[in-house]
């Protein structure tokens, strides 16, 4: 083995820093001061696009949601969730991973090395997942009912969520219906894979070397951005294995794939069912605590085959890892 090798690999062990020698809370200043300034671009941007709606008193809650359920209003309110996802996510995780990692965006999971049963495989652990998860909305509910001011907050939460859910969704046509899987799809998914799983899961993982706990914080920061009480739990466990898979393939378009393919599912059923988001929920809910039992069983034996589908990727993920670290650290 060279020498450089055996050092980088010595570095490796003993501390952790990024190939721009950027330590840990280095990085991790980095990356809250560039959301920091993405939350406040994209709060100024909506401003317009508020006005664009027809939007005069920017502090009335009533005229805002008014004119956001508005259906001609649609596709202005679709544009204004992409472009305040793409300055809050997208854009500060390009710029950290350009400031701490350099060009490549392999650093931030970005690599050919993935095939379509990875895809397959991990669209499916995500569905059963959501199966598995179903029922701890039920527990949350019946936990809230002895907590009546988090209870009214919980229920204020889920009304403006899916207020704002129905009004993105409102699809007039087939071609508003493709522009719905591109806008409210297919790049939130880039978006939030990219900065929840490829940068901040990633940046935890390499920095405390414990991947369960970095994945489990990664997942609670995930989950807290969505602003549910209701759901916390369910999308806390959505957010852990989004980011198991993500630890298991090393690979980030494995997860903005099967990410994808779940957000289409659920807005395919709206469209041509032509029912709301809570209409959907409701037809879901019901599922007994013990069906945990089986959705995990068989969550066990879908990862168990996705660890195996991953296993050659993975391999070859390393070599190229070792590669780059060992072209910097010989620099």
């Amino acid at each position: 083995m060279p020498i450089f090798v055996a050092k980088l690999q010595y570095l490796k062990m003993t501390q952790f820093k990024s190939p721009k020698g950027h330590s840990g809370w280095l990085q991790l200043v980095i990356l809250l001061a560039l959301v920091l300034g993405g939350f406040i671009l994209a709060g100024v941007v909506q401003i317009g696009f508020y006005k664009a709606m027809g939007v005069k008193d920017l502090v009335n809650k009533a005229e805002i949601m008014a004119q956001t359920m508005n259906p001609k209003n649609a596709q202005i309110l679709q544009w204004m969730q992409f472009v305040s996802f793409f300055l809050m996510l997208f854009i500060p995780s390009l710029l950290f991973l350009r400031i701490s990692y350099g060009k490549r965006l392999f650093w931030g999971g970005s690599n050919k090395h993935f095939n379509g049963k990875q895809i397959a495989l991990a669209f499916f652990i995500i569905l059963t997942t959501s199966y598995f998860a179903q029922p701890l909305q039920t527990v949350t509910e019946s936990v809230l009912k002895f907590l009546p001011k988090l209870n009214a907050m919980s229920k204020e939460l889920e009304n403006d969520y899916n207020s704002l859910v129905t009004a993105l969704s409102n699809l007039s046509g087939v071609g508003s219906y493709l522009l719905g899987l591109i806008i409210l799809a297919l790049l939130p998914a880039v978006f939030e894979e990219l900065f929840f799983r490829g940068v901040i899961q990633t940046l935890f993982v390499k920095w405390w070397r414990k991947p369960i706990l970095a994945i489990l914080v990664t997942s609670v920061i995930f989950s807290m951005v969505h602003l549910s009480i209701l759901l916390f739990l369910p999308r806390l466990v959505l957010g852990y294995i989004l980011g198991l898979l993500f630890y298991l393939s090393k690979n980030i378009w494995v997860n903005i794939a099967a990410h994808f393919i779940n957000n289409a599912l659920a807005l395919s059923v709206m469209f041509f069912s032509k029912q709301s988001l809570e209409q959907v929920a409701k037809t879901e809910k019901g599922l007994p605590v013990w069906s945990m039992f089986i959705s995990l069983t068989v969550l066990g034996v879908l990862l168990h085959y996705f660890i195996k589908a991953s296993r050659n990727k993975v391999s070859a993920i390393n070599e190229q890892e070792l590669k780059l670290l060992s072209e910097n650290f010989s620099n």
